[in-house]
């Protein structure tokens, strides 16, 4: 079933562009081309430095699969220099309207 999985991030003061050139820029089309994601949006949120990824999933087992990929691989190291306080995923199943 597919999910929508959103992620906040709130940045270092100052340091939004930065880090959307110099990790999310490299980062987001090895996210895309996972096995399993469907899409990934990203938006900031206005006078802030906080950043919201909109991310659609195949299921949440292509998710939890991509996570433990991303952790293994050092996630927490790569954002620890840029945020503020750790990074908040929120899962959504799918509702008929």
């Amino acid at each position: 079933m597919t999910i929508l999985v959103t992620l906040e991030l709130h940045l270092q003061p100052g340091k939004l562009e930065a880090f959307c050139q110099q990790v999310l820029a490299p980062a987001l089309p090895v996210t895309r081309a996972f096995d399993g994601c469907l899409g990934i949006e990203m938006f900031a949120e206005l006078g802030e430095d906080r950043l919201f990824l909109v991310q659609k999933w195949a299921s949440k087992a292509h998710n939890d699969a991509y996570l433990a990929w991303r952790r293994a691989n050092g996630l927490s190291d790569m954002l620890a220099p840029w945020t503020i306080g750790p990074p908040v995923f929120r899962w959504f199943d799918p509702r008929p309207e």
